[in-house]
């Protein structure tokens, strides 16, 4: 049954509608007119007495009166319909008590939803203590206290709720070591992208076995010596990339650039490192002994002067020679 809500308005609809929700012919009938229904009157009546909890539930949701839907939290022995007045009670100690005493997990909840950060005390009882981990998480993101925090980050046995823990988690340390130990990657990761102190950011690069957590880390390491310890020696390719990508161009870098780009086994860890150089005696040099083919033609594609390539040209393996020369030709058109 589809009325609108300009329709709906009119008397004699609601006269109607209070009857089916009375006398229709099944809970779905009674219920939509429910949805519809603006005697809150009938509707007290129903959401208190009907032996329907569906219908209960479906008037529950229309009230607007709290002292009813207080008795309905603290009376109905259906977790539906609790669960549909909680959401719409603001008194906090009635908060308070549905959410330490209601057997359903879904009503407590929603009323750890409704109450106010300014209960820190309920709020760390339950992030720390109730036993469904839903209701856990829910108090977690209202906890202010770091030393709670800290605890649950590191001993709550659901992953969801330690990392929820760690979103406010401020003590970089503690952070560090949940990025390194954490059974869970998800938490790990977490936990390693809210760190910024240098030393700890470097201790994750080299000791962390996740090669995503040292991708992440790196990607924010701003030390030129980690960075090209990370460039040459770390085993995964992603990670060497990225430190490749950090890499400043100076005197310091660029001959450990040239060594990468000459001797990386990964080609995409060659080619980040061949798109930072660009001095002729560092290309001619990659040209004349790089093993990789790949890295010689983009030095050759680099290369524009002349003279330079026509040197290769006496000098450089067979296999590159066709691509010099098609490089000498573009460069004197």
């Amino acid at each position: 049954m589809y009325i609108s809500d300009k329709a709906a308005e009119d008397e004699y609809v609601q006269k109607e509608l209070a009857r089916i929700a009375i006398e229709g012919n099944n809970q779905f009938e009674r219920g939509s007119a429910i949805k519809k229904l603006a005697d809150q009157h009938l509707l007290r009546r129903l959401a208190l007495s009907d032996e329907t909890a569906f219908i209960r539930r479906e008037a529950t949701l229309r009230l607007d009166d709290q002292q009813t839907l207080i008795s309905i939290v603290l009376e109905d022995d259906d977790q539906q319909v609790r669960q549909a007045a909680v959401i719409a009670i603001s008194d906090q100690q009635i908060l308070s008590q549905v959410v330490t005493t209601d057997p359903d997990a879904t009503v407590r909840e929603k009323a750890v939803k409704s109450l106010n950060r300014e209960n820190q005390q309920l709020l760390c009882q339950i992030a720390k203590n109730d036993p469904a981990w839903t209701v856990r998480f829910a108090a977690v993101w209202k906890v202010d206290d770091q030393e709670i925090l800290a605890q649950i980050a590191i001993k709550d046995r659901k992953d969801e709720v330690r990392n929820a823990a760690i979103g406010n988690l401020n003590d970089e340390t503690i952070l560090t070591e949940i990025a390194l130990t954490d059974n869970s990657f998800k938490v790990r990761e977490t936990a390693a992208g809210k760190i910024h102190q240098a030393d700890l950011l470097a201790k994750i690069a080299k000791t962390s076995y996740d090669e995503e957590i040292r991708e992440l880390v790196v990607d924010r390491i701003v030390d030129t010596s980690l960075l090209l310890e990370m460039a040459q020696n770390d085993r995964d390719r992603w990670v060497r990339d990225t430190a490749v990508s950090k890499l400043e161009i100076n005197q310091r870098t660029m001959p450990v650039l040239c060594k990468i780009a000459m001797t990386d086994p990964d080609e995409n860890v060659r080619y980040t490192a061949m798109k930072k150089i660009d001095d002729h005696d560092h290309l001619v040099d990659i040209v004349a002994d790089s093993n990789y083919t790949d890295s010689c033609l983009v030095a050759i594609d680099k290369i524009d002067s002349i003279e330079r390539l026509a040197m290769l040209r006496m000098s450089a393996p067979a296999t590159l020679q066709q691509h010099i020369v098609k490089r000498i030709n573009e460069l004197s058109e």
